[in-house]
């Protein structure tokens, strides 16, 4: 069953999940999500192909972090495809303004084929299926965090 075939309101309770999930600033929760083979494509970086790679990825940037959250300004679906407007408010480890940085960005999930049988069963609690709530086969992340990075390269400096 695709995307299309499921209510909003279930899209939008995956969506808060998601969102709780990236907004701890861990990689807990990213089983749940991506598939083994995913992709991610993250603004100007390379594919980030398989699970494992993900975790690694994001396992570098978080601990820069002190927050982050998202703020869902629109989405849209079509088949297996989930286009979501969002802000991401992000506050830089160690910067002693405590700045936020609102970045506007543009998330293109590619989900698997039976993603609307499956988006119930992630469970953040910790009990959750594991893979076999798994959805997400391929994501693009479009936006400039450039402000955020130089933030990060700053504080790193001594700048702040």
């Amino acid at each position: 069953m695709s995307l299309e075939n499921v209510s909003r309101e279930e899209i939008v309770a995956w969506l808060h999940k998601w969102h709780a999930g990236a907004d701890t600033l861990t990689t807990d929760a990213h089983h749940m999500f991506f598939t083994k083979d995913a992709t991610l494509t993250y603004a100007n970086n390379h594919p980030v192909v398989g699970l494992n790679n993900i975790i690694e990825f994001f396992n570098a940037v978080f601990p820069l972090l002190s927050s982050m959250s998202h703020q869902t300004r629109s989405l849209a679906v079509s088949k297996n495809t989930l286009f979501l407007r969002d802000y991401i408010i992000y506050i830089v480890k160690g910067d002693p303004e405590k700045k936020e940085i609102k970045v506007p960005a543009l998330g293109v999930f590619e989900m698997v084929e039976n993603a609307g049988e499956r988006i119930g069963r992630v469970d953040l609690s910790g009990k959750g299926e594991g893979g076999e709530a798994a959805v997400v086969k391929g994501l693009e992340i479009y936006l400039d965090a450039s402000e955020v990075f130089g933030r990060i390269q700053g504080v790193k400096e001594g700048r702040l």
